[in-house]
């Protein structure tokens, strides 16, 4: 199995970098649960930290197959599963009436 890279870059923070203060950006928020903006002194620092967020989650890439769903692919299973929700719930209410005689 292939194992898919995390999709993030370091961002230099303009506004950081004129307050002096370490100004690149890795930001894990949109592709890890719990993740969170972590600052850097230099860019190479700020690689360093996403090579070894890649090596850490490696293992989750190469067994979970949600890293390679794209998001049409995760709407349209969303989508499927509700619409067998309401066939269920539909059923269920069918089965009740029938049993209650209504």
């Amino acid at each position: 199995m292939e194992m898919v890279m995390l999709q993030v870059s370091p961002k230099k923070i303009k506004s950081k970098a004129k307050l002096g203060i370490n100004s690149w950006c890795v930001d894990t928020r949109s592709v890890l649960s719990g993740g969170t903006r972590k600052f850097y002194e230099t860019r190479e620092d700020a690689q360093r930290a996403i090579d070894a967020l890649v090596k850490e989650t490696s293992d989750t890439n190469k067994s979970s197959d949600a890293w390679k769903w794209t998001f049409y692919e995760l709407a349209k299973n969303y989508i499927a599963q509700v619409e067998k929700d309401i066939v269920m719930a539909s059923n269920q209410k069918a089965t009740i009436r029938k049993k209650s005689g209504t």
